[in-house]
């Protein structure tokens, strides 16, 4: 009869019926990611929203925040540890973190010079919507025009945009199943595109900017307008919530099912569509827009071979930010909107 350490480092079959090692039992995952949903959505509508009464205001804004913040360092960073996540399970390269072993997976010679480039041309799309946000534009007007309407000031966004990314790329992307997962996460990203390019016209009969009037200036840099680029940050950091930490504990927590573990794999992935969802409540279009994209993502990232959280955060970032740039409705949500 095995010890409880073996048993504990034994690994078992998770939803989608592929063997994974946890220090605790699927009963174990399924009640942390149940009560770690239920301290984020306290946080945000029980005190932040001030569903619950405290004293005052300013300590449920205080303890909401406070609460939100101690949830998500326990969800990214305390809660792997406990349960010795590998990289792999949660979408990302082994070393993670450790830059310069990444750096050697882009290859040699003008492939390495071609990811170079493709990373720069698509973070300088960002650029001007960054320093926006940075507070460039509204406390240095004259460095803002420079660095978004000159050459120079162009190529040094493309410069320093491109350190950036290449930290992220070189440390985040794996690059064992990117062949593997990028077949189904790209044409997933074009459907996405074309239904909220469809969608936009069919509800505003028409391809022009509302701000300029031209066509597809919805896709140009501008500092109103989240990047794709840009957005792929902000994006890295949902998805990390959402599907590395949620998906990981709900699909080893379901465990497998009926149907050669279809009903299982399902049963997770509709979960992780209502998380999704609910994160984005009460903004009504976002929230069936996310319910969607939730369930698929949610789908692919159970199997190894497509689980890559850089494509699923490149993919979440490129829909969204058509979406903001074309469909008449707000991108706010939770009781900040």
């Amino acid at each position: 009869m095995l010890s409880e350490s073996e048993r504990v480092a034994s690994p078992s079959l998770n939803a989608a019926l592929e063997e994974e090692v946890d220090r605790f039992g699927p009963r174990a995952n399924l009640i942390e990611a149940v009560v770690m949903f239920a301290v984020l959505e306290f946080s945000i509508w029980g005190l932040i929203g001030g569903g619950v009464s405290v004293a005052s205001e300013a300590l449920e804004q205080a303890m909401g925040h406070g609460f939100l913040v101690m949830g998500v360092v326990g969800m990214v960073w305390i809660s792997p540890i406990l349960h010795g996540d590998c990289a792999a399970a949660w979408g990302l390269p082994s070393g993670f973190g450790r830059l310069r072993p990444r750096l050697g997976a882009f290859g040699k010679g003008w492939t390495r010079v071609l990811w170079v480039a493709s990373i720069s041309l698509v973070v300088a799309q960002g650029w001007p919507n960054l320093l926006a946000r940075l507070g460039v534009r509204k406390h240095l007007p004259w460095v803002f025009e420079f660095l978004t309407g000159s050459a120079g000031g162009y190529l040094l966004g493309v410069g320093v945009a491109s350190v950036v990314m290449l930290q992220l790329v070189g440390a985040c992307m794996r690059w064992d199943n990117l062949a593997t997962a990028a077949r189904v996460f790209v044409p997933l990203t074009i459907a996405g595109v074309v239904g909220v390019w469809w969608g936009a016209s069919w509800l505003e009969p028409s391809l022009e900017d509302p701000r300029t009037g031209r066509v597809f200036d919805a896709l140009w840099p501008h500092p109103d307008r989240a990047g794709v680029a840009f957005y792929w940050l902000w994006a890295m950091v949902q998805q990390a919530l959402f599907l590395a930490y949620f998906n990981v504990r709900l699909r080893r927590g379901v465990g497998p099912g009926g149907f050669a573990g279809g009903a299982s794999r399902s049963l997770v992935a509709l979960l992780c569509g209502v998380i999704f969802a609910a994160l984005h409540a009460p903004n009504a279009p976002l929230m069936a827009g996310t319910f969607v994209l939730g369930v698929v993502w949610g789908w692919l990232f159970q199997a190894d071979r497509r689980r890559h959280l850089g494509l699923a955060a490149l993919s979440h970032a490129t829909i969204a930010s058509v979406y903001a740039a074309r469909m008449p409705f707000s991108m706010d949500v939770g009781p900040w909107q």
